[in-house]
């Protein structure tokens, strides 16, 4: 005689086992899952829910802030952006197109003149036996320190050494050797009698080359629109002689000479600079934040991102 087969009934996967929720409130249950999930994924708000939450993240910036204190703090302000509609590029004469044209934009011939003149009346401070420099002299000189620059040897005097694998029959044919140096040694841009000593309101230690300085900040202004995204950074001039001025920072490529500020954009330009001089005699409070103030007084617009 067969078995009898006994028939349970099994509980489906849409019900309750222990009949602790029914149908209804499982629906519940599942519409609120949904709902959360649609919350919480970005993926699946519509597109106009995804813009406003857009534009209330934007029209707030966390911004680092200097208290009255000194101390710096972190605070949301509301974020404005200037449209940016300058042109960029170089901004010079359409006459300039050949490389002495485009020097002289930057270089211009009113302080080619100065340096003339206060290198000639430090000549008769000095009493010295040369014949007066010249114009034509003078920028000679200037383009063999370029071409020294580019053809580099252990010594200046080497251009014009009696060793045919160091001679330089351009360079020598230019300028002799003994001129070259008066040239070094006297060359000058502001009288020194005028100069203001120590502790004197208008002493500055930067006197000696101001004039050319204040020059090439107003040229290289002028000579080219930067861009949107500028930067200010330090940066160091390579010097490895004796100077009040010269710093040692041993975490940059080059690691002695002048230190200055500088603002540039992405085409590297140096639109504005600052020379560093040093610790004066109180030290200066929020330096980093006078100095961004100093080089961005002049920009309109545009979008600035600064690194120390």
């Amino acid at each position: 005689m067969e078995d009898e087969v006994e028939l349970v009934d099994i509980p489906s996967d849409s019900e309750s086992v222990d009949d602790l929720c029914d149908s209804e409130a499982e629906n519940d249950v599942q519409s609120l899952q949904k709902t959360k999930s649609a919350t919480d994924c970005p993926l699946l708000l519509s597109a106009k829910e995804k813009e406003e939450e857009e534009e209330e993240e934007e029209s707030e910036e966390e911004v680092e802030h200097v208290e009255k204190d000194g101390t710096w703090s972190r605070r949301n302000v509301p974020r404005t952006d200037f449209p940016f509609n300058k042109n960029s590029g170089p901004n010079i004469p359409a006459h300039a197109k050949t490389a002495s044209e485009i020097f002289f934009c930057l270089f211009p011939d009113s302080l080619v003149e100065k340096i003339v003149e206060e290198t000639n009346l430090y000549a008769r401070q000095k009493n010295s036996k040369q014949e007066p420099v010249t114009k034509v002299e003078l920028l000679v000189f200037l383009g063999i320190n370029i071409l020294m620059g580019i053809k580099k040897l252990p010594s200046y005097r080497d251009h014009w050494s009696s060793n045919a694998q160091l001679h330089d029959s351009y360079i020598s044919s230019l300028m002799t050797v003994n001129r070259f140096g008066f040239f070094l040694s006297h060359l000058h841009l502001n009288n020194n009698n005028n100069e203001p000593k120590k502790g004197h309101p208008n002493y500055d230690k930067l006197y000696k080359l101001r004039p050319i300085i204040d020059t090439l900040s107003h040229t290289f202004k002028s000579c080219w629109n930067p861009g949107k995204y500028q930067s200010i950074d330090e940066s160091m001039i390579k010097f490895k002689g004796r100077s009040s001025l010269k710093q040692y920072m041993p975490a940059k490529p080059i690691k002695r000479g002048y230190k200055s500020w500088t603002r540039s954009d992405e085409s590297g330009f140096i639109s504005e600079f600052q020379v560093y001089t040093g610790k004066s005699d109180s030290p200066e409070k929020q330096l980093g934040a006078r100095i961004i103030k100093d080089l961005t007084r002049e920009l309109v617009g545009g979008k600035l991102s600064c690194i120390f």
